[in-house]
């Protein structure tokens, strides 16, 4: 194998053997690079010792140059090197392949001032392992000066130091900054300075391992440009107008102007003052040093404010068909400026009422006198005598928003009750009229009573309440026409009448009376009549009696004749 063969084969396996605890180990030979192969192998094979009476077969010897220690064996073969920090729990060995006498390793940058623990095997051709002898098992390396790091950029927003040195235990930051290492330069370590350090000086303290007063300082000031915008805490205002208190830095000139935008329309760009309320924005803030607008901007925020509307005071007045509502609405949060989009829809809901009439649908209007601080509204078309729930409903931008206090029960007043329904007149007894119908199908208000009224042409009207749905007349005048009313009343308002007429009959007992009457009469004529008659036969048989027994006698007594003297009276 080539020496160039072999110096690239190493570099590589450098680079993929690193483990902790170890160095990965750098060909050098008269601080030049000679030929040599490591790699990484994933057993480790146990270490024999040559017997006591065998010479040893290997050496190396270790010298310090700077921030690298360089290992020399004197003989060509494979070796294990293995360079380590205190006692690791594993110990990844690296294997040099068919090195050369005399050829030279170089470690991987170390720690300045700090104690390496080394060794280096020798692996025959049996796979068997043998430790070389060496002077130390133990190196110490030399002390950092502050020209042995220099400022370099490497990440933006990042103050970035570079050394021959590892300096990744060597860096102290205020406040326990972090550090990193740069991702394309092992060499170089950045710390990223807090926003609370913009427009000040940072400074960052270099030690050198276990040496006493070795520490030195570099002090760099930190300019806007190291700002973290992903740092900067952002409240934003509960209410309007929109305000957004931002936590920059405490710099003099330092300032940040927000713009926003409304979700979906991300070209409608509107300032802080002109946001409107119930509405989604994405807002971000541009940052400004002496009125010079710089590169940074604030994360986006979202900003939307949800005005806690209060419908204050609902008066009303009531009708039988009608409500009017008024009310002044007030926000804790959006008071200014004034919400010119507010508007209302008034909105009456029929309750389950106390007769038992199913909920209707709800009445609404958009009213009649509003504006954003409050209004009037009429909602007509409503039952007498109902009971409702109202309501004030705000609506933004023709959008319904919720508000507290929007609603108040309210009862209609009483009206006018319905028509008494199916009245019957039924005649008995020739002079009673029994009146009977059926109540209203809507009372309108309260329980009703019902007023009868009876009449005839040229009389006075008979006048009846009862909160029964029938009603008698007795003692009527025989053979008469009568009229009959009935309404019903709800203690304020009289339903429409509802009429009918109805005709007594003649009197019948009094026929019944006349016929008996003359029934008697007749018979009384007729008993006289035939005792007249008899009495005139009976006497009609006494006198012819009476003249027979004087004839007689006359003859035997020689008596006179009847009629004498009125014979001698000629």
């Amino acid at each position: 194998m080539s020496a160039t063969d072999s110096a690239n084969t190493s570099s590589s396996s450098n680079s993929s053997s690193t483990h902790p605890g170890s160095q990965s180990l750098t060909p050098s030979h008269n601080q030049t690079s000679h030929p040599g192969t490591n790699t990484t192998v994933s057993t480790t094979t146990k270490a024999t010792k040559a017997p006591d009476s065998e010479p040893p077969q290997c050496s190396y010897n270790v010298t310090k140059h700077r921030s690298v220690l360089k290992f020399e064996v004197n003989r060509p073969g494979n070796y294990n090197i293995n360079v380590f920090e205190g006692r690791p729990k594993t110990v990844e060995k690296i294997q040099v392949h068919n090195s050369t006498q005399n050829s030279v390793w170089k470690t991987e940058p170390l720690k300045p001032c700090t104690e390496y623990s080394h060794n280096v095997s020798f692996i025959g051709a049996d796979g068997k392992e043998i430790f070389c002898n060496s002077q130390a098992n133990k190196t110490k390396t030399d002390k950092m000066s502050k020209g042995d790091v220099k400022e370099k950029y490497c990440i933006p927003e990042h103050v970035c130091y570079e050394s021959d040195w590892d300096l990744s235990s060597s860096i102290s930051t205020p406040d326990n900054l972090p550090v990193k290492r740069c991702s394309n330069d092992s060499k170089t370590f950045c710390v990223r300075p807090a926003n609370k350090n913009i427009c000040s000086d940072l400074t960052i303290t270099f030690t050198s391992g276990a040496c006493v007063n070795s520490s030195f300082n570099f002090t760099k000031s930190i300019s806007v440009d190291f700002l973290n915008s992903n740092e900067i805490q952002q409240n934003k205002s509960p209410g309007l107008p929109a305000k957004i208190e931002t936590d920059i830095p405490k710099c003099k000139n330092l300032s940040v102007s927000y713009t926003c935008s409304e979700k979906g329309k991300p070209d409608d760009v509107k300032q802080l003052s002109e946001l409107e309320p119930f509405t989604d924005y994405n807002c971000t803030g541009r940052i400004s040093d002496n009125n010079n607008t710089t590169n940074k901007t604030t994360p986006p925020i979202h900003f939307r404010v949800d005005c806690d509307l209060t419908i204050n005071n609902i008066m009303n007045i009531t009708t039988n068909n009608s409500i009017e509502l008024s009310w002044k609405t007030t926000s804790k949060n959006c008071k200014e400026p004034k919400l010119e989009k507010l508007s209302y829809d008034c909105i009456c809901q029929k309750n389950g009422h106390k007769q038992g009439q199913t909920q209707g649908q709800p009445l609404k209007v958009t009213g009649t006198k509003l504006s954003p601080e409050g209004g009037t509204c009429r909602i007509t078309g409503l039952d007498p005598y109902k009971s409702y729930t109202c309501q004030v409903q705000p609506k933004y931008n023709n959008e319904i928003r919720d508000a507290t206090g929007t609603k108040v029960q309210l009862e209609t007043k009483i009206g006018r009750p319905g028509i008494v329904r199916d009245l019957t007149l039924t005649v008995q007894d020739h002079n009673t009229i029994r009146v009977t119908w059926v109540k209203p199908q809507t009372l309108n208000g309260p329980e009703v009573k019902y007023r009868v009224h009876l009449y005839k042409a040229g009389d006075k009207p008979q006048e009846k309440e009862t909160w029964e749905t029938n009603y008698v007349f007795t003692d009527l005048s025989y053979s008469t026409t009568y009229n009959v009313k009935v309404v019903a009343f709800n203690q304020r308002f009289e339903s429409p009448p509802t009429t009918k007429k109805a005709d007594t009959l003649y009197n019948d007992k009094a026929v019944i009376g006349f016929l008996v009457f003359l029934i008697l009469v007749i018979a009384f004529v007729a008993l006289f009549f035939i005792a007249y008659k008899i009495y005139i036969k009976k006497l009609r048989k006494s006198r012819n009696d009476v003249n027979e027994d004087m004839a007689l006698e006359a003859i035997y007594v020689n008596a006179r004749p009847p009629g004498w003297r009125h014979k001698e009276a000629r």
